[in-house]
């Protein structure tokens, strides 16, 4: 990632310069959308937590996974979560990212998105719910920030916040396959190494510790330390590296 040989790209932008178009989302999020085919998925929330001298009644939050149609930025379809209250009241950190930080992930069949406390959602693309699941209740000042991560019939989470674990999920069903056991807090992603053998090992990162798991079971095949007091960037792998 990192690069493109595309060219006659646009090098320069503003609020009205090369806009393709511009769509008003139910409310605010910091995480990232993703492209399928010719949708657009993203995860934000309202309610509360909009305004920082006003965040207004925690009992208002909603959650939502949105998907826009990628040619002209039509919302196709919209779905408002209730989340698991109490969540972190907005302030001290919360007001940087607020509670819709984990980006969305699809396998071109279903578009899985988490949301802390909240738990993690399953839907279809056109935005029936398959399934969703808890994946542990506390919270943190820092609020929560990895994204799931997709492994064969595998959605794997970093639930380190909410229950110290990364948890794997059976993609159909939502049935837990493997868990770690506790972790640090983390905000990261995990990421996949490939070994020139073909062994796959599940890299994650916390706070002075990184790990590498079986995949298959969640079971840590090493671990080493690293200087990093608090775990907010993501693990990148380069070849074997």
């Amino acid at each position: 990632g990192g690069s493109s040989n595309s060219t006659g790209l646009p090098l320069t932008w503003s609020s009205t310069e090369n806009v393709a178009w511009k769509t008003p989302l139910p409310g605010f999020g910091s995480s990232s959308p993703i492209v399928v085919g010719d949708r657009v998925f993203v995860t934000c929330y309202s309610g509360y937590g909009l305004d920082r001298k006003n965040p207004g009644e925690m009992e208002d939050l909603r959650l939502h996974v949105v998907c826009l149609a990628s040619a002209d930025g039509r919302i196709l379809w919209a779905r408002r979560i209730r989340p698991r209250l109490p969540e972190r009241e907005f302030s001290g950190y919360m007001v940087n990212h607020g509670y819709a930080s984990a980006s969305p992930a699809s396998d071109g069949k279903a578009v899985y998105a988490f949301f802390g406390r909240s738990g993690a959602w399953a839907f279809d693309l056109d935005g029936k719910l398959l399934w969703k699941v808890s994946l542990g209740e506390k919270t943190h000042e820092f609020g929560t920030g990895g994204s799931p991560m997709l492994d064969g019939d595998l959605v794997i989470f970093n639930a380190t916040v909410e229950s110290g674990a990364l948890v794997a999920l059976r993609k159909a069903t939502g049935e837990e396959v493997w868990r770690t056991d506790e972790l640090r807090a983390s905000w990261a992603t995990p990421a996949m190494l490939t070994l020139p053998g073909g062994e796959r090992e599940l890299v994650f990162n916390v706070a002075k510790r990184v790990y590498a798991f079986d995949p298959k079971d969640g079971k840590k095949l090493w671990e080493c330390a690293y200087g990093g007091d608090v775990a907010f960037g993501s693990v990148t792998i380069d070849g074997d590296t």
